[in-house]
């Protein structure tokens, strides 16, 4: 297996910005307010810091979305990819997905996991 480490904790904010670095792209869909991505230092699962999704108040059906910045990878070898997630709602659901792209940007494929209607306990995604 090859190793990439990109910041997995979200220990290294290099600037005093949000969301960490690699996660540079975030939005909120639907008429909510007071949502998006920040960082965290609450209830961190290992390390510091926690990546937060919120899509705030207003609209129950606006969803928070962050994208990582692109890795990048060598064709022919393998990668295990590993992350914590908790969602603590008792409706809704939240959902992590792995896109993955060639250089021309042409989508290769997408897969990923959803939790619907969290109790707060997550689950580790290992894709």
């Amino acid at each position: 297996m090859t190793s990439i480490d990109t910041n997995g904790s979200f220990e290294n904010n290099l600037n005093p910005n949000e969301p960490a670095e690699f996660w540079g792209s975030s939005w909120i869909n639907g008429d909510s307010k007071e949502g998006g991505v920040s960082i965290r230092g609450y209830e961190p699962i290992d390390g510091a810091y926690h990546l937060r999704l919120y899509n705030g108040v207003r609209d129950e059906k606006a969803y928070a979305y962050t994208l990582s910045d692109p890795i990048p990878v060598t064709s022919g070898q393998k990668y295990d990819i590993s992350a914590f997630m908790r969602y603590t709602l008792p409706i809704g659901s939240a959902e992590f997905n792995i896109i993955e792209f060639d250089l021309d940007g042409k989508l290769i494929s997408q897969s990923g996991r959803n939790i619907n209607s969290g109790d707060g306990s997550g689950i580790v995604i290992l894709i």
